[in-house]
């Protein structure tokens, strides 16, 4: 749909999976952690992915899931700050009628 910008040409944008490495610069996670994440290509059985591109995962969520999220939470994020410019204190509120 030309929606995502996939000049790689690689397979998958989104994942999941648990963390097998980590590089010495990461503070948020470690081996063992459960995570969804985003990056073009991420098709194959293991990938290396930036810390600021994962969320480490809710133990009751599937794999599969987890696979599908990224992508549709950043564009919900996206619509309600961007589109709908939702504002610090707004969310719960609903104007009532004069």
């Amino acid at each position: 749909m030309g929606i995502v910008d996939d000049s790689t040409g690689a397979l998958g944008f989104e994942c999941s999976g648990i963390i097998r490495r980590v590089g010495h610069k990461v503070k948020g996670m470690q081996i063992g952690d459960r995570v969804l994440a985003v990056h073009s290509g991420s098709f194959p059985s293991r990938i290396v992915v930036s810390e600021s591109y994962c969320a480490k995962m809710p133990d009751e969520l599937t794999f599969e899931d987890g696979a599908t999220m990224p992508c549709v939470y950043a564009t919900v994020i996206y619509s309600l700050i961007n589109v709908g410019r939702l504002n610090k204190g707004q969310v719960g509120h609903v104007p009532q009628p004069q």
